[in-house]
């Protein structure tokens, strides 16, 4: 490991040619304070693009869970890059997912039926 000037660690290997982390990177958007779903995204701005959408915002609010309707119109969006345990779940509803142009969204909490 080498430090750089701002004292953080980074390593490197003679002859190998490192590219930065590059995305998809896996992001939770958090309503009203609580992590509703997760999603992946190249870059963070793109991920909070997401939270302006309005057909998301429109599906949000007609989705419950145990009765109780994830969101309301006026509700506060925001992203951050998801913990490991939302990773997790992301990939694991990834698994399943047919690869397409469509964004994929995985619920972190039940959707009534």
């Amino acid at each position: 490991m080498n430090m750089n000037p701002a004292g953080l660690q980074s390593s490197s290997c003679v002859g190998e040619n490192r590219q930065p982390a590059r995305g998809p990177f896996v992001y939770a958007l958090i309503v009203d304070g609580k992590p509703l779903l997760c999603f992946a995204a190249d870059r963070s701005n793109e991920a909070f693009e997401l939270t302006r959408e309005q057909w998301l915002r429109n599906d949000l609010c007609a989705l419950t869970s145990s009765g109780v309707p994830l969101c309301h119109r006026r509700s506060k969006y925001s992203v951050r890059q998801a913990t490991l345990e939302e990773r997790k779940t992301y990939t694991a509803a990834a698994i399943n997912h047919v690869a397409d142009d469509d964004l994929f969204l995985a619920f972190l909490v039940t959707i009534d039926s």
